[in-house]
């Protein structure tokens, strides 16, 4: 077995092409079953998600939960997010980053009570937003204000 190259993330491997030998060797000696079941795991195989598709994924949940995540932009362009937190623990500090350039959003559950979501920054063409608590095995909508 060969040892692995680096413990932490490296420096945006996705806006830098040369250098796919680094990345396979970044990536080398993970079994399949454990890429997601750890922090580090997770966030390597977000970051190579992102990096094959050229910053062109139209969201992502970048913190560490069990969140499933759609999708859909409606004519104007603007997202609308369906958010599922798949799991028994609340999810907190729920990070999301979201393609373009979006000021707000609104976290609407399922009582039709909206929260505004907090925008942390912006990280290349995504708006990384830290969306409101989620209870176990809740849903809520996400969508841009106004």
């Amino acid at each position: 077995m060969k040892a692995v190259v680096s413990l932490r993330v490296p420096p945006p491997l996705w806006r830098d092409r040369t250098r796919r030998q680094e990345l396979v060797a970044w990536l080398q000696d993970y079994y399949p079953w454990t890429l997601f079941q750890s922090l580090a795991g997770g966030t390597r195989m977000k970051t190579l998600c992102r990096w094959l598709s050229r910053d062109a994924l139209p969201s992502y949940v970048s913190s560490f939960h069990r969140v499933a995540l759609w999708c859909r932009r409606d004519e104007g362009g603007r997202p609308a997010l369906l958010v599922l937190n798949a799991s028994l623990d609340p999810a907190e500090r729920l990070a999301v980053h979201v393609r373009g350039a979006a000021q707000a959003l609104t976290l609407t559950r399922m009582n039709m009570v909206t929260e505004p979501a907090a925008r942390r920054e912006q990280d290349g063409p995504y708006a990384v937003f830290e969306l409101p608590r989620l209870g176990p095995w809740e849903t809520g909508l996400v969508t841009t204000q106004g």
